[in-house]
């Protein structure tokens, strides 16, 4: 018999805590799929509840300028209208050039998107 030969019993013991590692190992990488699958869960969640947003551009043709200068009074009623159907301004161009349309001023608005019912199953 070899000087550094292992008994039964020792085999047996480091059959037994490898055994043990691997179970352990295993339940470590389950607990971390499942927290990534929680993570992206909340993230979905989070996603799906920040308001959605539908824009729209509001042009304001050069003809609403008088000597070079905004016509305000016609710039607010246009911005009242867009306003009383639920747009809002967030962003302004004052001079802009649009392709294939009268040049002019250049209103960027948002709301709210409509919410869409859940799909029917």
């Amino acid at each position: 018999m070899p000087l550094f030969s292992k008994t039964d019993e020792q085999k047996e013991a480091q059959k037994a805590e490898k055994a043990e590692r691997t179970r352990i190992e295993q339940e470590q990488r389950a607990a971390r799929a499942a927290e990534a699958q929680a993570r992206a869960a909340a993230e979905a969640q989070r996603i799906a509840a920040l308001e959605k947003w539908e824009y729209q551009t509001l042009r304001i043709p050069h003809p609403l300028r008088q000597a070079g200068k905004l016509n305000r009074s016609d710039l607010e009623k246009a911005l009242a209208q867009a306003g009383a159907e639920g747009w809002e301004a967030f962003s302004f161009f004052p001079n802009i050039d649009l392709y294939a349309e009268t040049d002019g001023a250049l209103v960027l608005c948002k709301r709210p998107a409509a919410k869409k019912p859940p799909p029917q199953p």
